[in-house]
């Protein structure tokens, strides 16, 4: 259990270095970090949260710099429609599999 735990932290980390890796065109790493994002959508789901509570003024002004997108605190933009379904259904499946787990167990 611990290392699901820490692997969705993970991801959620890996994002973070993701967006400072698009702000200073660190390619290799963005990539790495689009692809764990979608094994693991904690950090888009993290930003889908943060873009529906932050206040419109802040992605005005997060907008007008680099910073704007490696800040794990702004969202310039919601998640994509794809991703939101993907996570619905990852997170689907993941509480599936969790129930499944626990039936095969004796209490």
């Amino acid at each position: 259990m611990r290392a699901y735990v820490i692997t969705f932290i993970a991801a959620l980390v890996l994002g973070v270095f993701g967006g400072v890796a698009r702000a200073f065109d660190a390619d290799a790493l963005a990539v790495v970090s689009d692809a764990i994002g979608w094994l693991y959508p904690s950090d888009g789901l993290w930003r889908g949260v943060i873009y529906g509570l932050e206040p419109p003024l802040v992605a005005v002004i997060a907008a007008g710099s680099e910073i704007g997108e490696a800040s794990p605190f702004y969202a310039l933009a919601p998640p994509p429609l794809g991703f939101v379904v993907w996570a619905a259904l990852w997170i689907v499946g993941a509480l599936a599999l969790a129930a499944w787990s626990l039936e095969r167990r004796e209490i």
